[in-house]
């Protein structure tokens, strides 16, 4: 299996009692293709929640080419 980093662009919609207009949470970050790890851990940590719900999220994946700013990330070598 081929692995490729990529860019996800994902936006988060909750819900919650304290806000009758709901809530958004919008993420930009570099993740692994096919996999979508992060992706995945991030829905699954925001559906934990008993005060908010997550109601819906749409995402983009961008794939990483020598063409790509990637300059505004912080990257981590390990």
């Amino acid at each position: 299996m081929n692995r490729d980093a990529v860019i996800i662009d994902v936006e988060f919609r909750m819900e919650s009692d304290y806000s009758e207009f709901g809530h958004f949470i919008c993420l930009r970050f570099v993740d692994e293709s096919p996999t979508l790890v992060k992706l995945s851990s991030f829905i699954k940590q925001l559906s934990a929640f008993d005060d908010v719900k997550l109601i819906d999220y749409n995402y983009n994946i961008e794939p990483i080419t020598e063409n790509t700013d990637i300059t505004d990330f912080e990257i981590v070598k390990h």
